[in-house]
């Protein structure tokens, strides 16, 4: 999704980017395979912890002050791909 170069999403991991303090906090709930990666349920899954953040709902893994949430699920072999951008609203 090009929140890192090219070839630099590794090394912004280990620099903390990612993390919760860090400056694009991601996989908060550590992602969809500590989940079993349900086939079907993946999706809808990545909204329901997006929804949470922005809610103010996602308990010890809240990331604070979450305004936007963005989910990518891909299908197949890479034959289709969707894209939520969710925002919260005061």
């Amino acid at each position: 999704m090009g929140y890192s170069e090219e070839g630099k999403a590794g090394y912004d991991a280990a620099k903390g980017k990612y993390n919760f303090e860090g400056d694009l906090p991601i996989l908060t709930f550590g992602g969809l395979k500590a989940r079993g990666h349900p086939v079907g349920g993946t999706g809808a899954y990545q909204v329901a912890e997006a929804y949470m953040q922005l809610s103010g709902t996602a308990g010890k893994n809240q990331v604070q002050g979450a305004k936007v949430g963005v989910t990518q699920n891909v299908g197949g072999v890479d034959t289709t791909s969707i894209v939520h951008i969710m925002r919260r609203v005061s």
